[in-house]
């Protein structure tokens, strides 16, 4: 059977598109100096950028076009008027990329220095954050690790991914469950499962978005995973406090959500415009 020129034209096309299609992918993988910044989310590290981060319009990546850049092998070096940034490959295999970021104030002691690790996922073609230790300083010497995926919400402080149940940090959400006990609120002279309530809040925000997560690489006395997570770039931990499903666990988050449960507070949201007990005061008596 012969092909007409229409049909020839139209099978050598198709062929060309997937070549070039496979050949981007393949080219995406490889992990360079220059093209590392592309593969990964530095707002999602712990770097000098953090302020910036929080504004939801900051681009990093137009951020570090602005800089002078130097490139050593597999190191490169962004120059600010102010900063520099440091990134150095220490290891780079198929499936797992190595580096080094430090960040240094150029008139001011400040330096830090991490060891960051991107893996490979093969089903999603893309460079994923593994973990994230501090090196330097020393007195801030911690491991992250990282979870990306779909949520499954538990309470309203804890989510499972991958099988990986993560309890937020810092915040504490009403009892849903907590030895077979309920806890309840009072709205006038209604009893409202106001354990159920912060957990359907939560899991009406998430739905099905992807949810990133970093976790701390030591569990707490129960040997949980305890962590942030985020959708996009907002900390559904700041989300449930600052909406009045849970509170500043001031014990552990040294008053990191203060200010969001103050305004819950002001102005009487969520749970705030009912009577209630804190968690850990219900989680005492019973």
């Amino acid at each position: 059977m012969y092909l007409n020129k229409k049909n020839l034209f139209l099978v050598i096309s198709i062929l060309l598109i997937f070549f070039f299609l496979t050949y981007k992918d393949v080219k995406s993988k490889e992990i360079t100096p220059l093209n590392l910044l592309d593969n990964f989310n530095i707002c999602q590290t712990n770097s000098s950028l953090g302020q910036y981060c929080k504004d939801k319009n900051f681009n990093y990546l137009e951020y570090f076009k602005k800089g002078k850049i130097h490139i050593d092998n597999n190191r490169v070096h962004y120059e600010f008027d102010t900063w520099d940034y440091y990134f150095e490959i220490i290891k780079n295999t198929k499936n797992e990329v190595k580096f080094i970021l430090e960040d240094n104030a150029k008139e001011a002691s400040y330096l830090t220095k991490s060891e960051i690790i991107l893996r490979y996922n093969k089903e999603n073609l893309n460079w994923n954050l593994y973990s994230d230790e501090t090196l330097y300083p020393e007195s801030e010497k911690r491991k992250y690790f990282y979870l990306t995926g779909k949520a499954t919400v538990i309470d309203g402080d804890t989510i499972k991914i991958n099988d990986q149940k993560i309890r937020f940090s810092g915040i504490d959400a009403p009892e849903s469950n907590y030895r077979g006990k309920e806890q309840t609120c009072l709205i006038e002279d209604s009893k409202i499962s106001c354990g159920k309530l912060s957990t359907e809040f939560l899991r009406d925000y998430i739905k099905k978005d992807d949810i990133f997560c970093k976790v701390d690489e030591k569990k707490d006395q129960y040997k949980r995973n305890l962590g942030e997570c985020f959708l996009k770039r907002l900390s559904l931990s700041k989300l449930m406090v600052r909406n009045g499903y849970a509170f500043d666990y001031e014990k552990y988050s040294k008053g990191k959500f203060k200010y969001d449960q103050a305004y819950a507070q002001k102005n009487k949201l969520g749970i705030w415009s009912m009577k209630f007990e804190f968690p850990w005061e219900f989680r005492k008596k019973n």
